[in-house]
């Protein structure tokens, strides 16, 4: 697990806040889409979120609704002996269609 590897190595890994969820887009809906979404986010030395880049595209709208969604979060920041640092870390999200009414 990836938490018990930084911590081995003076390390903590960003944490959000709060754990957004991106909409699911009428775009996708209209496909009846099911997906994985992932990007890497730079997470500043001051927990903002800086550059996003998708590394699993989706397409239908999904992959707009994931990158606008990460860059409303704010992260208590990477540690490493204490200090806090940069870091890019890979965020993954699953969206499945919802349940018809």
């Amino acid at each position: 697990d990836d938490e018990k590897v930084a911590a081995a190595q003076g390390m903590r890994l960003p944490r959000p806040f709060k754990r957004l969820r991106p909409e699911y887009p009428d775009s996708a809906a209209l496909a009846d889409a099911e997906a994985t979404v992932d990007v890497a986010a730079e997470i500043g030395a001051d927990g903002e979120v800086g550059d996003v880049q998708i590394v699993r595209w989706a397409g239908f709208g999904l992959d707009q609704a994931t990158v606008a969604t990460v860059k409303q979060m704010h992260f208590f920041p990477a540690l490493k002996n204490g200090m806090a640092i940069p870091m890019r870390v890979l965020l993954r999200y699953n969206f499945r269609k919802p349940p018809k009414d």
